[in-house]
């Protein structure tokens, strides 16, 4: 099934992708939050990986998903709009680790499991790797969201890998199973249930596409980010 037609399914009510989209644009912020539930649980899990701090992931993402409601009319569809979120978490988890940095703070594994394997990385490496993992997007993609350069993209991932080595299962299974807190999701109307979500680890079947067919300039839609840690 195409993204652009994903269903929303919740007792007695079935809203497509599209038309939440079109409500959105109008200005509809709970059409919006509905669009946010479906990246929700991984863009959640990326900060996570990136922050090693749960509280400062949960900010992010709701950084994020504020910041990207005013860049709604730029989306074109489903792929689009999953982007342009990562983009703009990047941004914060960027902007979070800067301030940690100029504080002389190192970010530390929180005692979890998969933190206590994702902290062998560093900063913008861990950023990288959850990217890559948790969405499936390929080294221009990255380079899009980030701002780093393809060959600084290529040595984070390779070294990444050889660093997590056989452990990488470890946050592939997070990243799979991770679910955001319920403030970053956007309930139904009537029973306040959490809607149907897709997980696009769950769907990922090679590349994803980063764009629509249509979509010209990635570099154009994704504004590129100052991602120097200094």
């Amino acid at each position: 099934m195409p993204h652009s037609v994903t269903s929303y399914k919740k007792r007695g009510e079935n809203v497509t992708f599209t038309e939440n989209l079109e409500k959105a644009k109008a200005g509809d912020k709970r059409a919006y939050g509905m669009l946010c539930n479906l990246s929700a649980d991984t863009l959640y899990g990326i900060a996570y990986l990136s922050l090693a701090d749960k509280g400062d992931a949960e900010a992010a993402v709701k950084n994020a998903f504020d910041d990207g409601f005013r860049g709604i009319n730029r989306i074109n569809d489903e792929n689009h709009l999953r982007a342009w979120l990562s983009r703009e978490l990047t941004k914060h988890i960027v902007a979070k680790l800067k301030e940690s940095r100029a504080e002389e703070k190192s970010v530390k594994s929180d005692g979890s499991h998969e933190m206590d394997v994702f902290c062998r990385l560093g900063d913008l490496d861990r950023l990288v790797a959850a990217l890559a993992t948790g969405f499936g997007y390929n080294v221009k993609e990255i380079t899009v969201i980030t701002g780093l350069k393809e060959e600084t993209v290529e040595r984070k991932i390779r070294e990444s890998d050889k660093k997590l080595g056989k452990d990488k299962q470890i946050t592939e299974d997070f990243l799979r199973n991770v679910k955001a807190p319920d403030s970053l999701i956007t309930k139904t109307k009537n029973n306040h249930e959490k809607t149907f979500q897709i997980s696009y680890y769950k769907i990922l079947s090679g590349k994803i596409s980063f764009h629509s067919p249509g979509a010209r300039s990635s570099s154009r839609l994704i504004p590129a980010i100052d991602t120097r840690l200094r």
